[in-house]
This record gives C-alpha cells, sequence and structure tokens, in this order.
C-alpha cells in the first residue's frame, strides 16, 4: 500500500474489489475485470490511484474482511490519507444498508468519500442522498428476495417429499447421479436398522445400544443417537416444519425407508413407556402416598407452610402434618386425610349446572371470538376458486397453451396455497370442538372430584389440587379452609348456589359476572351471588330448574 499523504492539487484514491463465490467471477464479476474499470475510471477523473485493496471469496453482509479491516486500520493509524474510495457497484461494497451507511460515515471522519461508478447522476444535488439509499437498499433486497426464494424451495422440496436440509442423516448419503440429488441408504443403514431393532425389545438403554452399534463401526454421538430414534426420515417419512399459518406435518418421502414403519411407531411407543416410568420414579421419590397433602396446608397460628413426616411407635409408622416454624400444631395424616376427601365433595358440580356453565361459556367464547362460520365460508369460497384456477390450468396445458415452466410453477403456487386454506378452514372448525371437548372433561372432573383425586398417583394428586386452589389450605377444627381457588371454580360454584336458591326462576348470567368472582378466602359452600347492576347487558339467557 503506498503510503504518501494528500498533495494540495492532487486527488488520491484507494480502488476496492471483491468477490463472494466462484459463480460471480464466471459471471464478470473477477477482481481483474474490476481492477481494470476502476483504474480507467480514476484515470478519467484524473484521480491517482495510490492502491489496491481486494477480497477474494468473502461476503458484504458485514465489513468483517480482511482486506477491508486492514484498509481501516491503515487510515486510523495514519499509514495512508486519500480522497475517494473507488468501487464498481454498490453491492461489492456492502449487501446491508445500515452497515453500509454507517461504514460511510466512519469514512468520511477520515476524509474519505466513497465513490461508486453505478452512480451516474451528480452526488452534490440533494436528491442524491435518496438515490444512493435507494442503490445501497437494493443488495440486502436481493439478499433477503434469494434467502426467501431458497427457503421456500427447500420448503416445496420438502413437501414434494425430497430431503433438503444439507448433511445427509446417519445411514443415508446423497446420491448425485440422477437429475435431482437424493438421499440413498449407505454401508451403515444395516446398522441403523439393527440400532432401532435391539432397542424396540425394551432390553436396552438408548445409550447401551449406541455402545453396542458403536463397536461395531457406527460412529455417532449421544445426542444425535437420541435424535436419530426419533427421525421419520428412517420410515420413509419427510418433516416439513411449521412456517407461518401451517403447522408442521410429515408426508411420504420418495427416498428408500431403512426400517418398516411399525418398528418405528415400536421404539415410539418404548421411549414414551420409559418417559413415563421415569417420571414415576420421580413421584416415588418426591411424594409419599400418605402425605399428599403436604406443601399444600399452612398453619392456622403463624401461616407458615406445614410439612410432613413419619413417626415410628408402637410397631408401625404413624404420619403427621405439622408445622414448620416452631409451632407445636399438629395433625394425624391419615385423619386430614380423610376430612379432605369429604371436602372435594363440596366441590362436586350437579348436572344441570354442567348443562349452565357449558351453555353460558359456548355462549361467551363464540361472542367473544367472533362469528367462525364466516370465515370458514369466506377460506372455502376462495379455496373454491384455486381449485377452480387450477382445474382451467391443467385444461390450458393439455391444449398447449401455456409453456411446461410456467404450467409447473402455477400449480405448485397453487397447490400450496390449498393447502394454506385447507389448513386455515381445519383450525378454524377444531377451535370450538376443542375447547367444548375441554370444557366438558373439566366438568366430568369436577362432577366425581374426590373420585378422581383417591384413584391419583401422588403427584397427580399435586397437580390436580394445584389447579383448583391458588392458595394454601388451612385445617382447623377438623375444616377445611382455603386461602385461593381458580376462578373457574368460584365461578361454578356460584352458578350452583344460584341454582339452588332460584331453582325454578329465571337465571340470568352475564359475561360481567367472571370480573366479579372474588379471588381468595373463599370455599364453593359459602359462595354468593353478586348484586346484578342496573344497565349491564347479558351475553346469556337460561333458564334453569
Amino acid at each position: 500500500m503506498n503510503n504518501s499523504k494528500k498533495g494540495k492539487n492532487s486527488k488520491k484514491a484507494i480502488i476496492y474489489t471483491r468477490v463472494s463465490t466462484e459463480e460471480q467471477a464466471v459471471k464478470g464479476y473477477s477482481l481483474l475485470d474490476q481492477e481494470e474499470v476502476l483504474r480507467r475510471a480514476c484515470k478519467a477523473d484524473g484521480v491517482e490511484v495510490v492502491g489496491h485493496i481486494q477480497d477474494d471469496g468473502h461476503s458484504a453482509k458485514t465489513f468483517n474482511r480482511p482486506g477491508f479491516q486492514r484498509l481501516l486500520t491503515s487510515l486510523k493509524n495514519g499509514q495512508i490519507a486519500v480522497d475517494f474510495l473507488y468501487v464498481v457497484r454498490w453491492d461489492r461494497f456492502s449487501r446491508n444498508m445500515e452497515n453500509g451507511f454507517l461504514m460511510l460515515r466512519e469514512l468520511r471522519s477520515y476524509s474519505v468519500d466513497v465513490k461508486c461508478l453505478e452512480e451516474t447522476y451528480d452526488t452534490s444535488d440533494p436528491s442524491a442522498v435518496l438515490l444512493r439509499a435507494i442503490k445501497m437498499a437494493e443488495p440486502e433486497m436481493d439478499n433477503r428476495r434469494r434467502a426467501k426464494n431458497t427457503q421456500m424451495g427447500i420448503r416445496r422440496a420438502l413437501k414434494e417429499g425430497r430431503y433438503a436440509c444439507g448433511a445427509a442423516p446417519i445411514g443415508y448419503s446423497w446420491d448425485r447421479s440422477g437429475t435431482r440429488p437424493m438421499i440413498k441408504p449407505n454401508v451403515n443403514a444395516n446398522l441403523v436398522k439393527e440400532a432401532f431393532e435391539l432397542y424396540a425389545t425394551g432390553l436396552y438403554s438408548i445409550e447401551g445400544v449406541r455402545k453396542i452399534v458403536q463397536e461395531k463401526g457406527l460412529s455417532i454421538q449421544k445426542t444425535a443417537f437420541n435424535r436419530m430414534l426419533r427421525n421419520p426420515i428412517y420410515k420413509g417419512n419427510i418433516v416439513v416444519p411449521e412456517l407461518g399459518d401451517e403447522e408442521e406435518q410429515e408426508v411420504m418421502g420418495i427416498h428408500e425407508a431403512i426400517i418398516a414403519k411399525e418398528l418405528f411407531n415400536k421404539v415410539q411407543s418404548v421411549l414414551t413407556r420409559i418417559l413415563e416410568k421415569n417420571a414415576s420414579r420421580v413421584e416415588k421419590v418426591n411424594y409419599r402416598d400418605e402425605l399428599p397433602l403436604r406443601g399444600l396446608l399452612q398453619c392456622p397460628n403463624c401461616h407458615s407452610s406445614w410439612t410432613g413426616s413419619g413417626s415410628r411407635g408402637n410397631g408401625g409408622t404413624y404420619f403427621y402434618y405439622h408445622c414448620q416454624n416452631g409451632c407445636k400444631e399438629r395433625v394425624k395424616a391419615e385423619e386430614a386425610n380423610l376430612v379432605f376427601s369429604d371436602y372435594l365433595k363440596s366441590f362436586q358440580v350437579h348436572p344441570e349446572v354442567s348443562n349452565l356453565y357449558m351453555a353460558i361459556m359456548d355462549d361467551i367464547f363464540r361472542t367473544k371470538e367472533g362469528d367462525r362460520e364466516k370465515e370458514i365460508a369466506r377460506f372455502q369460497k376462495n379455496l373454491a376458486e384455486i381449485e377452480s384456477k387450477l382445474l382451467k390450468i391443467d385444461e390450458m396445458y393439455v391444449e398447449d397453451k401455456l409453456e411446461k415452466d410456467s404450467y409447473q410453477r402455477m400449480k405448485v403456487s397453487s397447490k400450496d396455497e390449498i393447502q394454506r386454506l385447507q389448513g386455515l378452514i381445519s383450525r378454524l372448525k377444531s377451535i370450538d370442538t376443542n375447547f367444548m371437548k375441554y370444557c366438558r372433561y373439566g366438568l366430568s372432573l369436577l362432577g366425581d372430584l374426590d373420585f378422581h383425586y383417591n384413584q391419583a398417583s401422588p403427584y397427580i394428586r399435586k397437580k390436580l389440587l394445584g389447579s383448583i386452589f391458588t392458595g394454601k389450605l388451612v385445617f382447623e377444627n377438623g375444616n377445611y379452609r382455603t386461602t385461593g381457588l381458580n376462578e373457574a371454580v368460584a365461578l361454578i360454584g356460584l352458578f350452583q348456589k344460584e341454582l339452588g336458591n332460584k331453582k325454578a326462576e329465571r337465571l340470568t348470567i352475564s359475561d360481567k359476572t367472571f370480573g366479579n368472582v372474588p379471588r381468595i378466602g373463599l370455599e364453593p359452600t359459602y359462595l354468593t351471588a353478586p348484586e346484578p347492576k342496573s344497565g349491564v347487558s347479558t351475553n346469556s339467557t337460561i333458564w334453569a330448574g
């Protein structure tokens, strides 16, 4: 690099050239071509070229390029002083508009202006700022467009059943002998199959199977092996990931499966069973069947949490709930558990309350969510139009009115849109179904809560009680009370109280009721309905009795 300083009359410049791939070099962006064009431009402008910086094979998304960093270092250290930095095109300088403008500012701090040969307008004109911004935005837009096209191209390939995710999975290799590359089983395929067969027996751990096949030549890390056992690619399917409104889906692949679907499904069953078994082990460690309320009880004196423990005596072990804060309060766990089982019966929901609650929730749900039927009808209309369009495209192609490339592009686009609309319609139809299903399940649970509680494992009991009681339980003088209750459970108790008081009256419930449910210190048998406010419109009117 030339170290000469600026003279009073002469202008000096550094020329900068860059290529990122061999393809760019082949298509006329070679370093030599750029250098030649830049030197001619400098000569025509009467500017002396005092240095040439080049970056071969580096992206312009950032300025972390060796050549450019050397230039900045030289300018910062005062090793060189120039007036201009010449580039052929803005995409040679930067492909990120924000980074590009920041670098322009930094270069100006060294009294260096960037000259781009594609700027054929007067750069001293104020409107040139806008033109420059547009020109500098074009490379970034081009990058984003290509990235988007690449993403959609990969997605189309996946939907067509073609693996397009980079490196081939363990047990497969890329075969590029055909018109389109595809994966085919390789020499490790038999070891992959053996791994699935061994694990499907349920006699080996995942790590045990991995070590067996590793000794036979299948080199694979623990995490990768775990993923392999769950990857549908081995049964011949391709996973299309979720994107936007489209949910994740599996499609049949065009590649050869290494294992049968039955074997894959059996392995998934073993994996699920092992997970459940491990969860049950955690339950046994952390929860005692004799102390299901441990951690949920609160001391009536100091309000600290009660714990539970066993005490040996008279040839057996006796369990107690007691305070952790030094209080002498304690109760027999057997007695507290028995009373609690009866206490849960006070939450039992009668059938007429279930029907009332379902009707009100359904009405409010539909009001809040809007008219889904109109949305479904709108999407179905769009779907019919696209399907009709697809039929016309087929007819035009058969009649030779449409070229093959255009036909294929339009058909893929139409099928993608059809699939998207079908997904939207399916989800809209399932919203109400899922809502009602979960409501009915919850109400059936509350309809026989003490039975479900007594049948559940200690771990599930904890989960069940945690979903009902938002605060602690207090056991005092042989009775229970709670410091916090789930709003939905409290609201159902409110309805049940109303039905008891107005059995044969017309019961009107407003959606304002949801905001009036008290949050703490409540038990369902003591709930009272809020007084209706004048002028408040109701969403649901139900006849009870």
